[in-house]
């Protein structure tokens, strides 16, 4: 083989080599690109099932916040309602009774 083929060889192989290198170097920017990608779809799935999970919280806070003050406000109604009840069935005679004493103790003063 001639100086001039061997060359011509080389410089063929050289080429190849460039050729390979450049598409090894596609080949991985697509892969990086790819990863990426795929890394920031699987970030913001996960952010998104992190929102809708924290609403889901959230939500079920709130209707139980709600639910216990309701609970709340419906005792307090009760026992505003039997207290009511119980001055009703009570005043009365708590007054009767005072007026007596009352009327009572001036029949004392004034008959002493």
């Amino acid at each position: 083989m001639e100086l001039k083929d061997i060359l011509t060889e080389l410089l063929g192989a050289e080429q190849e080599a460039k050729r390979t290198i450049g598409d090894a170097k596609e080949e991985a920017e697509k892969i990086v690109n790819e990863s990426k990608e795929k890394f920031s779809r699987e970030r913001e799935l996960k952010l998104r099932e992190a929102r809708e999970q924290a609403k889901s919280i959230i939500e079920s806070a709130r209707s139980s916040g709600e639910a216990e003050a309701e609970q709340i406000l419906q005792k307090a109604s009760a026992e505003r309602e039997r207290i009511n009840r119980r001055y009703e069935e009570k005043a009365d005679t708590v007054i009767k009774t005072m007026v007596n004493e009352i009327a009572d103790e001036y029949s004392r003063k004034g008959s002493a």
